[in-house]
């Protein structure tokens, strides 16, 4: 028996039998393929899902109420990264897709090491904006990081990612990250 549960999500995944959701409520499945989805209580919601149930309005014979939206008009998926076998890193960029439907199967940018800055508890605020301003993507490893000023994204594409959970504090009250008039920042 599934018990209570209550909130599901699921995206980019290939699911080759049925996804059975038990007694999920308000459940998200964005960016998939599917087998079959036969069962759901309330609120679920497809978006950019091959093999996605009909959407329906209600629970009546054979449909569950749904939510289905054909395609995700814009996705950008999180930077990640990897490690060769060499042991060099990589920050990977998946592509921005435009009207996707089913799972991303597409090559993201990879980005040496060499072009990433990994900040460390300590790093100041002035410091990583030295770093930005030279077009350096920033991963900020763990810790509490305590900012005396705003770090300023210039540069079109940059990535700033969070590994674990890094706490940034706003030392001054002042934002914690400003965006110029750029595209494509992460």
């Amino acid at each position: 028996a599934a018990g209570y549960a209550s909130g599901g999500f699921m995206a980019d995944a290939q699911v080759d039998g049925s996804v059975l959701s038990g007694s999920q409520q308000q459940w998200m499945t964005r960016n998939s393929q599917i087998f079959s989805f036969p069962n759901g209580v309330l609120n679920m919601v497809f978006v950019g899902v091959e093999g996605a149930p009909a959407g329906s309005c209600g629970q009546h014979a054979n449909a569950i109420p749904s939510v289905t939206v054909d395609e995700a008009p814009v996705i950008a998926e999180k930077p990640f990264i990897t490690i060769d076998t060499e042991g060099l890193y990589y920050l990977n960029i998946p592509v921005v897709r435009r009207s996707a439907r089913g799972v991303d199967t597409e090559t993201p940018q990879q980005v040496g090491f060499e072009q990433v800055f990994v900040a460390r508890e300590g790093d100041t605020a002035a410091e990583i904006n030295v770093q930005l301003a030279k077009g350096m993507h920033v991963v900020i490893s763990p810790g509490t990081y305590v900012f005396e000023e705003t770090l300023k994204v210039t540069v079109a594409n940059t990535v700033i990612l969070g590994l674990g959970l890094p706490i940034l504090v706003a030392g001054n009250g002042d934002s914690i990250i400003q965006v110029g008039d750029v595209d494509g920042v992460r």
